[in-house]
């Protein structure tokens, strides 16, 4: 008999996912936490660029401020507008006219035309910000680009790393502070009690991705302590997949809401974590 290995699976394989349906009278429930990663870099880092980008600046009108930064809900673009590759093409589109008008109105109407037209860059620096995350250097950096269609030059890659870390200089002391604590200890242990013993320069890594899957259990024992009547499946990173009654969906949305307000009051954390939830028939309609 076949067996499924469930935490193997991915969003990109839509066929396989409609395959797997509730039990009859059931439906799948994906309950994700929102910006996991962003929260808790933001909480231990509290750094307030870092934590605008991704976090407060939701909804928010997008700004350039004195220090010729683009204050912006979308951290990607936020890095272009400082980056020694991105920050002409950032500066030229912010000051250009879009369909809706300038781009603080396009951005409201609908920043995707935004996105799209600047896709490129983006993508780049999407690429170069998640590889100073998992703790690249330079020279790192430049293969990363080249091996994804991009040509940056090592002196372009040496700036872009410095310009990347000044923007962030809360994050990178978190990071170096985290690197520090391994040489001298040689692990660390996360405030949910797990024990990390990474090379000093994943320390940064293995500390926000581990605190996101404590987050995960301690979030997942209040719901279904609340939620007896629920099925628990697994919990694949920052997703937990259930199967609830279709007649109990929405007392299952209010224990939810409930296990998320125990969980932020447990914590007192400076940001407040959020979860998403989607029910459906399918693993791929619950997302």
């Amino acid at each position: 008999m076949a067996r499924l290995n469930a935490q193997g699976l991915s969003r990109k394989e839509p066929l396989l996912l409609r395959c797997i349906e509730a039990e009859p009278g059931n439906l799948v429930v994906s309950i994700d936490v929102s910006s996991g990663e962003p929260s808790v870099t933001s909480h231990y880092s509290g750094d307030h660029r870092y934590t605008y980008c991704t976090l407060t600046g939701v909804g928010k009108d997008p700004y350039y401020d004195s220090e010729n930064v683009l204050c912006i809900d979308d951290i990607y673009l936020c890095v272009a507008s400082v980056s020694p590759f991105g920050k002409q093409q950032i500066r030229e589109a912010f000051d250009a006219q879009w369909p809706a008008g300038n781009f603080i109105d396009q951005w409201r109407k609908d920043s995707e035309v935004i996105k799209s037209k600047l896709k490129s860059v983006r993508q780049l620096h999407k690429i170069l910000a998640l590889g100073l995350g998992y703790g690249m250097g330079a020279r790192k950096l430049v293969n990363t680009a080249y091996e994804n269609g991009f040509t940056i030059s090592f002196k372009e890659a040496k700036d872009f790393f410095n310009a990347y870390w000044q923007l962030f200089s809360g994050v990178r002391l978190l990071a170096d502070r985290l690197a520090a604590q391994i040489k001298i200890d040689g692990y660390l242990v996360n405030e949910f009690g797990y024990r990390l013993t990474p090379d000093p320069r994943k320390a940064f890594n293995y500390w926000i991705q581990s605190s996101v899957s404590g987050i995960m259990h301690l979030f997942k024992a209040k719901l279904f302590a609340l939620a007896p009547y629920t099925i628990f499946v697994t919990v694949i990173h920052d997703e937990i997949i259930a199967e609830c009654p279709k007649e109990k969906i929405e007392e299952f949305r209010k224990a939810k809401d409930e296990a998320v307000r125990l969980l932020n009051e447990d914590l007192g954390w400076t940001v407040k974590l959020r979860m998403g939830f989607a029910p459906g028939e399918t693993w791929y309609e619950a997302k």
